[in-house]
């Protein structure tokens, strides 16, 4: 989901000297790769229960999820199971599932004519009062208030450990999947319309973005009932990276009469009328490719030429954005063109 995907690809070589210290015989090389190669499969594991985990949760979000169900779909005692939990999405087991609870809530209260209480015992809470607390703690304003005036708020988006953990580990490499290859070209007209960003100060895609300014950008934006598309990592044009801002920013378009609330920390600003190309990868099987969904497409963008339909590229007019990769749909970007 990253403006652009630079994955690094160690190769693990045999080290076929050792050293002498002082007269002394270092450790052999083999025994530092054995214990390397223990460590990754260790890790391995720890990945594949704590995507079991995630998985289960959102498997049984309409019943009532305990932590013995939770731990015993890793494969983990509840402590040890708490504990890994909490070190790969950086959320206790408890919080993680109350987000993603209360943001199945929040959508419902926005979407259905349920009430209150209905949308409180379906989120597995006995009383109404702890559901307005739960509620209140997760997003900073009662149901009541929220269903009335839909602000923007934090929608939980779990994503899965393995991506993030994949990405921080690949960043820099060019390896690709051969079996996903093709993308489509669409040119689209876009109205006058605004936009809500957050730029950062220093970040160059969607990992440093995160770092800089954290994750819950996407939810948060994603709430926004009016917007034209889901939020995306942008590359601004120059006359928007201002005050020593970088070019990286996350935001998402809303219609040219947008009058309603933006997020704390965002700003708005008018875009024009222009055309935007859109390209997007096959879809795809493996969750896992999403890196290589990807760099697909943005290398579809290297390689691809507007001349021959008319038009150039024109990322004077308007952000590029990076819509992120789903295995259902493929990865999708968009460019600003003009007609030569």
């Amino acid at each position: 989901m990253a403006r652009l995907f630079k994955r690094f690809h160690p190769a693990f070589g045999m080290i076929r000297t050792r050293k002498r210290i002082q007269g002394t015989k270092a450790k052999p090389a083999k025994t530092k790769l054995r214990k390397r190669t223990v460590n990754l499969m260790e890790k391995q594991d720890q990945l594949d229960a704590v995507t079991r985990m995630q998985q289960y949760i959102e498997q049984h979000m309409e019943q009532s999820v305990s932590l013995e169900e939770v731990a015993r779909a890793g494969g983990y005692s509840i402590r040890h199971a708490k504990r890994i939990f909490r070190e790969y999405t950086g959320k206790t087991l408890s919080d993680y599932i109350r987000r993603m609870q209360m943001t199945a809530a929040a959508k419902r209260l926005a979407e259905k004519e349920e009430t209150i209480l209905e949308v409180a015992l379906s989120s597995q809470y006995e009383s109404h009062e702890g559901f307005i607390k739960a509620f209140a703690a997760t997003f900073g304003l009662t149901p009541s208030k929220y269903r009335k005036e839909k602000p923007p708020v934090p929608y939980f988006v779990p994503y899965p450990v393995k991506h993030q953990y994949f990405f921080r580990q690949n960043r820099g490499g060019n390896t690709m999947n051969k079996e996903i290859n093709t993308c489509t070209a669409t040119y689209t007209d876009r109205p006058k319309r605004k936009l809500i960003y957050q730029p950062s100060n220093t970040a160059s895609d969607y990992m440093t973005y995160c770092q800089e300014k954290g994750c819950e950008w996407e939810g948060l934006l994603n709430s926004i009932e009016e917007k034209f598309d889901t939020a995306a990592i942008l590359t601004l044009p120059e006359e928007l990276a201002k005050g020593g801002s970088s070019r990286c920013a996350a935001g998402v378009e809303v219609p040219e009469n947008y009058q309603a609330e933006i997020p704390e920390g965002y700003h708005i600003t008018d875009l024009p009328a222009a055309t935007m190309l859109y390209i997007q990868s096959q879809p795809y099987e493996n969750e896992d490719d999403f890196m290589e969904a990807i760099e697909t497409v943005y290398q579809a963008y290297l390689t691809y030429r507007p001349e021959s339909f008319g038009y150039e590229y024109a990322p004077e007019t308007a952000p590029a954005f990076n819509f992120g990769a789903y295995a259902a749909s493929g990865a999708r970007m968009a460019f600003p063109v003009k007609k030569k």
